[in-house]
């Protein structure tokens, strides 16, 4: 797997002209089912990401790390927090995939069935862009809750209730 993701950046790194952005921007969708299951998918443009993590495009994993899904897992611990009820949702790396010029990682975790509040502190690159953004769009029971966060702006806190 850890030289499939080598070659998609490789090759990327090799094609980066052609999907150069002026643009900083990531979305995050996070989806609760009923029985408390959590679904979150972030898509972050690969090249923000490896810039962010002091890589080059097509360069070597540092030696500490096993696989690039490891460095992700650490990137994400580090900028992305939820807190359901006011307690740390948990979450786990399920899945990456590159579709050029970005990547979707999807995480996935378990809370109460009984929600009250949803917090999100998503700090997504935005100590490395000036300009990032940051979408949110949470789905709970049907109803979308949707922010976008810009700057020094890294909360979004929402109240759903029962």
């Amino acid at each position: 797997m850890q030289v499939f993701y080598y070659l998609i950046l490789v090759f990327y790194g090799c094609v980066s002209f052609e999907y150069d952005h002026d643009i900083h921007v990531s979305v995050t969708d996070i989806e609760i089912s009923k029985d408390g299951g959590v679904e979150i998918v972030v898509k972050v443009f690969i090249d923000d990401l490896m810039q962010s993590m002091g890589l080059e495009m097509g360069a070597e994993l540092p030696d500490d790390y096993t696989s690039s899904d490891d460095l992700i897992n650490q990137f994400l611990n580090n900028n992305l927090e939820i807190k359901i009820n006011e307690k740390e949702l948990t979450y786990t790396l399920d899945d990456t995939a590159p579709s050029t010029p970005a990547v979707w990682i999807t995480l996935i975790g378990k809370t109460a069935d009984d929600i009250k509040t949803i917090e999100i502190n998503n700090k997504i690159l935005i100590d490395q862009f000036d300009d990032q953004s940051n979408l949110i769009n949470v789905t709970y029971l049907g109803e979308r809750y949707s922010e976008m966060l810009n700057g020094g702006e890294t909360q979004y806190v929402i109240s759903v209730g029962k």
